[in-house]
């Protein structure tokens, strides 16, 4: 078993499914490596089970910021000439979520509404 933990954003609103009785949520997470020119972006196909997949759909847009750490596997394609990374995900924490971009859409966005500064004279330590 591999255990994995990564940063990245979500690059598509995570779909609900319905597995017999049980709940399927999956979401793939973009990863960026590399640096200058030699950076680019892996894809992680991510998957959660059960109430935890139900309470999490509303909090996984597009755009949302998450780490995510879960057992890792690598499946090849149909024609075995690329491997797709995917993630039985056993702990989802959001970073950061989404900017709204369009006020006129009516579809949901998660906004960040953690305040923009910190007062340091009120932290215990």
């Amino acid at each position: 078993m591999n255990i994995v933990t990564f940063l990245g954003a979500l690059g598509s609103d995570a779909e609900l499914k319905e597995v017999g009785d049980n709940k399927l949520l999956d979401f793939s997470v973009g990863v960026n490596v590399g640096y200058g020119d030699k950076k680019h972006c892996i894809w992680h196909k991510c998957s959660v089970w059960g109430k935890r997949a139900e309470g999490l759909k509303a909090h996984m847009l597009k755009g949302v910021k998450v780490v995510v750490t879960g057992e890792h596997d690598l499946v090849p394609n149909k024609d075995g000439t690329k491997m797709y990374s995917n993630v039985n995900v056993n702990t989802v924490n959001i970073v950061e979520y989404a900017k709204k971009i369009d006020d006129s859409k009516d579809e949901p966005v998660a906004t960040d509404t953690r305040p923009e500064t910190v007062d340091e004279e009120g932290l215990p330590f």
